[in-house]
């Protein structure tokens, strides 16, 4: 008799957390990804995607050209699954632009990480980089 009621007690246990507990988890973790599509479509930002299909940076295109930069420190975004200038993918930071020489500088903000300057063809880099705002000239 004992036995029967643990039995019983450990079955009301499971079934009241499946019947509440499990539809609160579910909910809470669709709501984490519920706000992948949470923004103003209308900002005229691109989604860039990764390959996953939940990655992405949203931001302007690049421009084709180096001189179409209304800025000479634009901050940048990489593309999903992109790793450059020893960063992560979707990483953003600011980067110099040298016009003359058609080369973008990027010097790291931590000096223990390393001392070196990372220099790069734009025409070479800008596919791999997002705008994190609409910097061409107007």
């Amino acid at each position: 008799m004992r036995n029967f009621l643990k039995i019983a007690v450990l079955g009301g246990v499971v079934y009241l957390a499946y019947k509440y507990l499990y539809p609160y988890l579910l909910e809470r973790s669709n709501k984490e990804y519920a706000d992948y599509e949470e923004y103003d479509e209308n900002d005229g930002k691109t989604t860039f995607k990764g390959a996953d299909g939940l990655s992405y940076v949203r931001g302007y295109p690049m421009p084709n050209n180096i001189n179409d930069f209304s800025i000479d420190k634009p901050m940048l975004i990489t593309k999903p699954d992109v790793f450059i200038f020893n960063e992560k993918p979707r990483s953003g930071f600011q980067v110099v632009l040298d016009r003359e020489k058609n080369k973008i500088k990027y010097f790291p903000p931590n000096p223990n990480q390393s001392n070196e300057i990372y220099i790069a063809d734009y025409n070479e880099v800008k596919d791999k980089f997002v705008m994190l705002e609409n910097y061409l000239k107007k």
